[in-house]
């Protein structure tokens, strides 16, 4: 496995005239204006009335925090540290992401492993990285080569990758709106995040600068960075930690979750309206949008690996515990179909190397921000969900449907039988696809589902 020591990200396109239609949306948020008779009239102007216009309408976003600059996206692509790709995924608004395939190319090799200056600087700390990361290859390896043809390693290879280190690197292409870029480089900027992440950070910016007809948007960073000052800080790529989660696990609820012996625990639900199951099942169906004004929370635990595949539903929003807490704990997941390779044993042992390979580089001087991208996927967090209902289907739809990773199947169902009995109206609504619509949308129905449905 290459170890390696920069990473790339670049624009591919943007899209046409991007400036002066995101200006003529940008006015229609504080002028009664008309869009495209907006866009005709900018387009009209002299060059410099154009120009001025398009600069005023940037600025007034940025003074006013508004929103409507999430328009007009550039698209990237990158190879970048899966830390990175994980605060793309969580980003709340503004990134779309277009392809995941990723980890490595086609054939199954690697992409490589990310290592910070920092450690590489340091002769020990980089001996202890280049120990952990061929632990991890060792293990990854030995799993890939059982499998018989190229159906079974593209099956593998996504147990495989649970004993991989978080600097991993990862092909991605996402698309990106001016307001959502200003806001993760800011984000990423920050004195407390991990140095890849301000690298990144830098890159995103260098490039989006210099993308035509954006130059305006980005062209002060400093004064944006000041309108950002409401950002929460404290922030790493999971997102922000919860320092409430450590009293709330030594809680006796908190306990049975951490020792696996409920999948889950309701820390609130609220509806308005006082809906039976009957009652939840048919709006769903028939007024969906209405489910969003009932929530439920509730505390789980879960791999990293896991939460990853959480964060592509966007209104799902969650917080974890401080990473610090869950390394402590050295709780690790390892799924069925691990055990049944015979590699499990293998597995624990790779994710003990690359726990102790983060606690030998903090003992050397390196930041904790930057020694967690050594940690391995299958290490379990403690995460707290909170969403509306009809997120909760939408999600059940997908994670309880057996197209799902078999892993990540068997935790959301194992939740949603759960709800069933807690909070049956939420429960109710926790079933796949096919059970959802009469009938199952995907090309290749499994026998749990409906048939798929004919014309």
């Amino acid at each position: 496995m290459n170890i390696v020591h920069d990473f790339q990200l670049d624009v591919v396109e943007k899209m046409p005239r991007a400036d002066i239609i995101t200006a003529a949306m940008l006015n229609s948020c504080f002028m009664d204006v008309y869009v495209p008779d907006r866009i005709q009239e900018i387009e009209a102007m002299e060059e410099e009335e154009r120009e001025n216009t398009i600069s005023s309408a940037y600025e007034h976003s940025l003074g006013r925090g508004h929103n409507a600059a999430a328009i007009m996206p550039i698209v990237f692509a990158a190879a970048v540290p899966r830390m990175e790709t994980l605060r793309i995924a969580r980003q709340p608004r503004g990134f779309d992401i277009l392809q995941t395939s990723t980890r490595r190319v086609d054939h199954g090799n690697w992409l490589g492993v990310y290592e910070p200056d920092l450690i590489k600087k340091s002769p020990e700390a980089h001996q202890i990285f280049k120990n952990a990361v061929a632990k991890s290859s060792e293990y990854y390896d030995a799993v890939v080569k059982l499998a018989r043809n190229k159906k079974e390693r593209l099956f593998l290879r996504q147990y495989a990758m649970q004993g991989t280190p978080l600097y991993m690197m990862t092909g991605i292409s996402f698309v990106a709106s001016p307001r959502a870029i200003w806001q993760f480089v800011t984000e990423g900027l920050a004195d407390d995040m991990p140095s890849v992440s301000r690298d990144v950070s830098l890159r995103m910016k260098y490039k989006a600068r210099q993308v035509e007809g954006y130059e305006e948007f980005f062209y002060d960073w400093r004064s944006n960075w000041a309108s950002l000052s409401h950002l929460p800080t404290g922030s790493d790529f999971l997102g922000r930690p919860n320092p409430n989660l450590e009293m709330l696990l030594n809680t006796k609820n908190g306990q049975a979750v951490l020792r696996g012996d409920k999948p889950a625990q309701v820390l609130g639900y609220e509806d308005p309206f006082g809906l039976t199951s009957e009652e939840a099942w048919r709006l769903l169906h028939e007024f969906p949008g209405t489910l969003e004004s009932i929530t439920l929370e509730f505390l789980t635990e879960t791999s990293i690996a896991n939460h990853h595949d959480m964060f592509k539903q966007r209104e799902l929003r969650s917080s974890v515990e401080p990473l610090r807490q869950s390394v402590n704990r050295r709780s690790f997941s390892i799924p069925n179909e691990v055990v049944e390779t015979g590699k499990d044993n293998l597995l624990r042992e790779t994710s003990d190397t690359l726990i102790n390979a983060y606690h030998a580089l903090v003992s050397l001087g390196i930041p904790e921000k930057d020694a967690q991208g050594i940690l391995p996927h299958n290490l379990n967090l403690a995460v707290i969900y909170k969403t509306g209902l009809w997120n909760l289907a939408h999600v059940s739809a997908d994670r309880c449907c057996r197209h799902a990773r078999p892993d990540l199947e068997r935790w959301w169902n194992s939740i949603s039988e759960y709800m069933r009995e807690e909070v049956p109206t939420a429960g109710a609504l926790m079933y796949p696809k096919g059970k959802q619509f009469g009938y199952c949308p995907d090309q290749t129905p499994c026998e749990r589902c409906f048939p798929k449905k004919e014309g």
